[in-house]
């Protein structure tokens, strides 16, 4: 019919913070958002966005399914991983996709990290997993370890992407952020990793997109 508008798919955005990614795709899907930081929550309510504080899926109603579920740098927050699939199934309908963007644990950082701490100095590897931060890292994961828990939960692994290991823009806040890391140290690692990322782009990512479907 000329001048209908066209129906958008329904999103949910899980653990989406300021509403960015939903800002992001407001034209291409009708999104919501669950928060459980309530300030957080409330500061992307005020700028009109559809944001509910809370978990998922507790803060859902009964029967709420979305086309798409997204889980962008979340899931690897999560200790639960399985039930939180499962319910990932329980609120997608049939033939939607589960979009799960996190740290991998092939990537290059990981792997030299872990190296590190191998040879006495963990510094680097307690950081990727942000210990002492107010949610740490539970899971790194992999293609292997998604393909395994999308067959596990009526999942099918059907597409995966990388993406750049670091974003050197607002690097130097997200390394200050933990106050343990001085100011001096701080500067040399936003240089460091700024002169580093040529190389980076062509090594193993650190950051990874997997696409699930839900299968009926």
């Amino acid at each position: 019919m000329p001048g209908a508008a066209t129906r958008r798919p329904s999103l949910l955005d899980v653990g989406c913070a300021h509403g960015w990614f939903l800002e992001a795709t407001a034209r291409e899907f009708a999104g919501v958002g669950l928060e459980p930081d309530v300030a957080v929550a409330q500061a992307a309510q005020s700028r009109g966005l559809p944001v509910r504080g809370g978990f998922f899926p507790d803060a859902l109603s009964a029967d709420e399914r979305f086309e798409v579920i997204v889980f962008n740098d979340v899931l690897e927050h999560i200790p639960d991983i399985n039930s939180t699939l499962s319910a990932c199934f329980e609120r997608l309908q049939p033939g939607g996709v589960l979009v799960i963007n996190a740290p991998s644990r092939r990537g290059v950082l990981y792997r030299v990290a872990r190296l590190l701490g191998r040879l006495g100095l963990p510094g680097s590897f307690a950081r990727l997993w942000q210990m002492g931060f107010p949610s740490p890292h539970v899971h790194y994961l992999d293609s292997d370890s998604e393909a395994a828990l999308a067959r596990r939960h009526g999942f099918r692994l059907e597409a995966q992407m990388a993406l750049p290991s670091v974003s050197t823009q607002g690097l130097y806040a997200r390394i200050r952020y933990s106050r343990d890391v001085s100011v001096p140290k701080a500067v040399a690692l936003t240089a460091a990793v700024g002169m580093a990322s040529p190389l980076l782009a062509v090594l193993p990512p650190d950051i990874e997109v997997w696409f699930l479907r839900r299968q009926a």
